[in-house]
């Protein structure tokens, strides 16, 4: 992997605690990352129990991580040598997807929990519908405490959980950044300290203790459980951890992730964010909160890429678009082979029309392409 000067002396930065890499789309933010937990794999490692986690944003992962491993693949033969494969064990490529799973699931062991993680919309709206009939009678000067106003307070019932506040004054006090009016579909803003916020509190409280007594609970909840795992201290310590599009995440997220992290003398965390993004309203950062906010004061320790050559063709090929509020984002749990080939073929069958259409499914082995036009398919197998 070839970087100029500037992002080479970013990511070979002794290590001295908290790092904040910023620079526009395309600027060589990933690269640096990677050049940097090279760095630090082969320098600054130093105990038996030193590890390194680069956690990437997981939108476009199984194509993104595939590149990241190449790369680092690359730096082995160049910066590296054989050190990749004489320590594979002390570094972590992962998707937040992925490190939010293993903990949830390890919470659901420690607890003897069964849930299933689903995406049944027509499942949440019977149960956001039992909460309004169960609190408007208690509340009835709150306007959005009506089913007209479902997707806004399902979208608020989100952001309480995505942002960690399990405590109702925290959410009473929160500047609610990020809320738009949708011909009237939502509030511009909700008052501080209001009786709409109590009850829509009430109302995610009620939604989320109903969705665990009968079984079935959403990513976000998994987010929580994962945090709630991390936070009895089972993790597994990083002494160095690289967190790709920062921006992207939310805070509860961000918060697993730092508690992750174990500091020492020779320890790091590096956050690479990028500037002038269109991000989710659930994410933390990318609204312009300070990063103290998540426990760290990044005055003098912050290091701006410019524009340049620069994985430029990469990363603006595969970049991922502004964030869209259109785009259906599920998350489904499928613990057997022989259930994910039905709800693929499910979902082939709901979402696919009498058009042409390209559909690629891959894995280490094998990457399998459909490619239908007009009354042909053309199916190619290619094997790793």
């Amino acid at each position: 992997m070839i970087i100029n000067v500037d992002r080479d002396h970013i990511a070979k930065t002794r290590p001295h605690g908290a790092m904040l890499v910023t620079g526009v789309k395309g600027s060589g933010k990933t690269s640096t990352g990677v050049k940097r937990a090279a760095f630090l794999l082969e320098n600054y490692c130093l105990d038996s129990d030193d590890r390194i986690l680069f956690v990437n944003n997981s939108k476009s992962f199984v194509e993104h991580s595939s590149y990241l491993l190449k790369r680092v693949e690359q730096e082995k033969g160049k910066t590296l040598m054989d050190l990749i494969k004489a320590r594979q064990s002390n570094i972590r490529i992962s998707s937040i997807d992925e490190v939010v799973y293993q903990y949830y699931k390890e919470h659901c062991v420690s607890n003897c929990l069964d849930f299933e993680i689903c995406d049944e919309k027509n499942y949440f709206l019977d149960i956001l519908y039992e909460g309004i009939d169960t609190l408007m009678m208690e509340y009835p000067e709150v306007i959005y405490l009506d089913k007209k106003f479902k997707q806004f307070l399902l979208d608020e019932i989100e952001w309480i959980r995505a942002c960690g506040y399990c405590d109702i004054q925290q959410y009473q006090n929160a500047d609610r950044i990020g809320l738009q009016d949708f011909d009237g579909e939502r509030p511009y803003k909700l008052n501080k300290n209001s009786k709409s916020r109590k009850a829509i509190f009430e109302l995610m409280i009620y939604f989320t203790e109903s969705c665990k007594s009968k079984g079935k609970i959403d990513y976000m909840e998994a987010n929580i459980m994962a945090m709630e795992s991390v936070r009895t201290g089972t993790g597994e310590p990083y002494t160095h951890v690289i967190i790709d599009d920062c921006h992207e995440y939310t805070k509860i997220q961000l918060d697993l992730i730092i508690n992750l992290y174990r500091p020492k003398a020779h320890s790091s965390i590096t956050f690479l964010f990028e500037d002038n993004t269109d991000c989710s309203p659930k994410s933390w950062l990318g609204h312009g909160r300070p990063f103290t906010t998540v426990g760290f004061d990044m005055t003098g320790r912050s290091k701006t890429l410019d524009m340049g050559q620069t994985d430029w063709c990469y990363e603006n090929r595969h970049a991922d678009l502004p964030y869209n509020s259109d785009c259906d984002i599920s998350y489904k749990e499928i613990t057997r082979r022989e259930n994910l080939n039905e709800y693929i073929m499910i979902l082939l069958e709901e979402n696919l029309t009498g058009n042409d259409f390209f559909a690629v499914f891959e894995n280490a082995n094998i990457k399998l392409e459909l490619y239908k036009s007009g009354n042909f398919i053309r199916i190619c197998r290619k094997h790793e």
